[in-house]
């Protein structure tokens, strides 16, 4: 495993490498190209990074943002899914910091003109935290993020994904099948990985063998590609099957050679999770046909999909009834004038934004025989809609209200991931 930055550092340590970082870093304000690599490599700028991302640890946010200003450079945490400002720092400091993040994530120190992606490992706490380095150059010097892949934090169990009862009944009927597939849909941030882990984590009680591709957990045989060999994503698909597995886990359905794949897969006697960019769960059909995938296919494989989005929850310690939502958010939910629901006034605990933590609002169509039947006769998507629904399917806008109602979230977190 990579060392990531100097010497290992504890908690405490660093915690005092923060109050005292402005000290470590007096004197660095003149900085010349041609030392960027050395300052990099000196301590100030080792601590200053160990600071950076174990304030991120501890604030269990997704990533960090360390962005160039004009005179200065603002460092981000994204916590909950929403960006919170942390501090500004000397603009003369952003050279040999974004050159630091190129040493440990293996990217080349002296390209500062195209965007470059790296990756880098620590361990915390016992612990193994995945980094994943994105910068990219801007008008006012590099721009980086940082994601945060806290593999014990991803590993939730279904029931903690914040799923309705009646929803948890059907995910749990969908991979307690042998073969088929099961998609998880939704943008990025959605949460779709966190659900596939969870349900892979119930799959594996059962003692399947499991290939995942580019999913690293515990107990399964994980592939990583490496396109400098051209060993790609759909290279490592094609052998997969004469591997012999039960279950296979492919990161996203990307091009029509994957969905082949899928279906393929699927179609032989194998269950297979992945994930695709769509909307809602209807339109997921629709997509595959777009790609390629005939529609016979496609209904003798899918049993089922899962489209979700994260909702941010209401801060238990200031959560008090929501008198303040405007009548337009009412009305384009159609919420009822006598419905209560709730916010959060803001406290210490949620740093003053009434959330805390996230949940799961769900949409999920389970292909029965009348919606295959849809499919084969190339019903447009709005029919499957409709019927989706009248067979119980609750919407994700409709999902959505329902955890405002039970006072899990706010209007204005259902009403910013509403489906029109």
């Amino acid at each position: 495993m990579r060392k990531l930055i100097g010497r290992r550092l504890s908690i405490d340590e660093i915690d005092n490498d923060s109050d005292n970082v402005t000290n470590l870093l007096h004197g660095m304000d003149n900085i010349s190209p041609n030392s960027i690599e050395y300052e990099a490599s000196r301590k100030p700028i080792g601590r200053l990074l160990n600071t950076i991302i174990l304030q991120d640890v501890l604030r269990s946010a997704s990533d960090i943002h360390i962005r160039p200003g004009k005179d200065f450079g603002d460092i981000l945490y994204r916590v909950d899914g929403s960006l919170q400002y942390s501090r500004h720092i000397k603009k003369s400091l952003l050279l040999p910091l974004i050159a630091r993040l190129k040493i440990i994530g293996n990217m080349d120190i002296a390209e500062r003109r195209l965007p470059q992606d790296g990756h880098a490992c620590i361990t915390h706490q016992n612990n193994n935290i995945d980094f994943r380095i994105s910068i990219i150059p801007s008008v006012k010097g590099e721009s980086a993020v940082i994601r945060i892949l806290n593999k014990e934090v991803g590993m939730s169990l279904l029931h903690e994904l914040g799923f309705v009862d009646k929803d948890l009944e059907k995910i749990h009927l969908l991979i307690s099948h042998n073969h088929g597939m099961v998609l998880v849909i939704g943008p990025t941030g959605s949460g779709k990985s966190t659900t596939l882990y969870a349900a892979l984590n119930e799959v594996k009680k059962r003692g399947p063998h499991i290939i995942t591709v580019e999913y690293d957990m515990d107990d399964v045989v994980q592939i990583q590609v490496n396109n400098t060999i051209e060993y790609s994503f759909a290279e490592a698909l094609r052998h997969i099957l004469s591997h012999d597995p039960d279950v296979i886990m492919i990161g996203e359905i990307r091009d029509l050679e994957t969905a082949h794949i899928a279906v393929k897969s699927a179609l032989t006697g194998h269950l297979v999770f992945s994930t695709l960019h769509t909307n809602d769960a209807p339109s997921t059909i629709t997509r595959l046909t777009e790609m390629g995938i005939e529609p016979y296919l496609v209904s003798s494989t899918v049993l089922g999909v899962v489209a979700q989005r994260l909702v941010r929850k209401i801060c238990p310690d200031c959560k008090q009834v929501d008198a303040i939502s405007t009548a337009e958010v009412h009305d384009i939910l159609k919420i009822k004038p006598d419905d209560v629901f709730y916010h959060g006034k803001g406290c210490a605990t949620c740093n003053f934004t009434g959330y805390h933590d996230r949940t799961t609002a769900v949409e999920l169509l389970v292909i029965t025989p009348e919606i295959i039947e849809l499919i084969n006769r190339h019903a447009p998507e709005d029919q499957l809609r409709r019927l989706a629904i009248d067979q119980g399917m609750q919407t994700l806008t409709e999902n959505g209200i329902e955890l405002a109602r039970r006072g899990l979230t706010t209007l204005d977190e259902v009403f910013a991931i509403r489906l029109e």
